[in-house]
């Protein structure tokens, strides 16, 4: 066998190499062929050209997870980094979250309390109004007609409220389906 014989069976054998070691593992035995005096004595000390190869691929095979694992490390080593300002705005955000939560919560109530004191003035007003049944019936009627209007106004006041609550409440179902939806993909 000759030098370009080898060269040619081995180059043929490490074609599954990555480019660089390929040209890396070529390099080494054009090296190794100029080095030696008598190419027939080199080609005799050296194995075939298939062993040669396979221990080439073989070493190759064991330095990959070697490479990924280093990749694990730099992801982990990274996120230790990244944690001291992800998790400060991962908590920040949560309490945005329950802010809004509990805004929403206050508004809520104050807009049924707000239509429960209408009610309230309404039917308060409507009793009140019965002290001046005896003084002056035409007084009376006023009030009590005021009375009736505050109620009505406070009960229809927290009928639309609990439908506008409502329709919120869906678009924001809707919009938090969207949300899970889209980051499930």
């Amino acid at each position: 066998m000759t030098k370009n014989e080898f060269m040619s069976q081995l180059k043929n054998k490490l074609r599954k190499l990555p480019h660089q070691e390929y040209i890396d593992a070529i390099n080494y035995y054009e090296q190794y062929f100029e080095d030696a005096e008598d190419e027939q004595k080199a080609l005799d000390k050296l194995q075939s050209p298939d062993k040669i190869a396979a221990r080439i691929l073989a070493d190759f095979a064991d330095e990959a997870p070697a490479k990924s694992s280093f990749k694990v490390l730099w992801i982990i080593i990274l996120s230790l980094f990244a944690a001291p300002i992800a998790i400060p705005i991962a908590i920040v955000l949560g309490f945005i979250a329950i802010a809004i939560i509990v805004t929403i919560i206050a508004i809520v109530s104050a807009v049924i309390l707000s239509g429960g004191a209408i009610i309230f003035v309404g039917i308060v007003g409507g009793i009140a109004s019965l002290s001046f049944i005896f003084s002056s019936f035409p007084t009376t009627l006023y009030f009590v007609g005021v009375g009736l209007l505050t109620l009505s106004l406070g009960v229809l006041f927290i009928h639309y409220t609990i439908c506008l609550i409502k329709i919120i409440f869906k678009g924001l179902n809707k919009l938090f389906s969207k949300i899970l939806r889209r980051s499930s993909k």
